[in-house]
């Protein structure tokens, strides 16, 4: 299994995202640790990563859960000029996203050196 991780801020709060990947180049693990421990934004980004793991290992592709947040229409803040995640879902959309474009280039290449 090999993995990534990013440095996030998440409405001024900083953290990290990481995401695991299985022999077959795809995500199966994702962590997001954000916000100080024991604090309600910590606990909301564990559990919406445990869930997002269990989707994964179950074989939900990530490309769904991005597709799905995605679809959240969040207000950026004023100040932000639209570089940085405006909220938790934005922060795992991003990630996901560019995680599902990697495993399906990793998938791809895999394929061709089996042929």
């Amino acid at each position: 299994m090999t993995g990534d991780t990013v440095d996030v801020a998440i409405g001024g709060a900083a953290g990290s995202f990481t995401t695991a990947r299985g022999a077959d180049g795809a995500v199966c693990w994702v962590q997001l640790h954000v916000g100080p421990h024991g604090s309600t934004l910590a606990g909301i980004a564990d559990a919406l990563a445990t869930a997002i793991t269990i989707g994964l290992q179950q074989g939900a592709p990530a490309s769904a859960y991005a597709d799905a947040l995605r679809r959240l229409e969040l207000d950026r803040p004023a100040a932000d000029g639209g570089d940085l995640p405006a909220s938790l879902a934005d922060c795992l959309r991003h990630h996901l996203d560019h995680a599902a474009v990697d495993s399906t280039a990793t998938a791809a290449g895999q394929a061709g050196r089996a042929r």
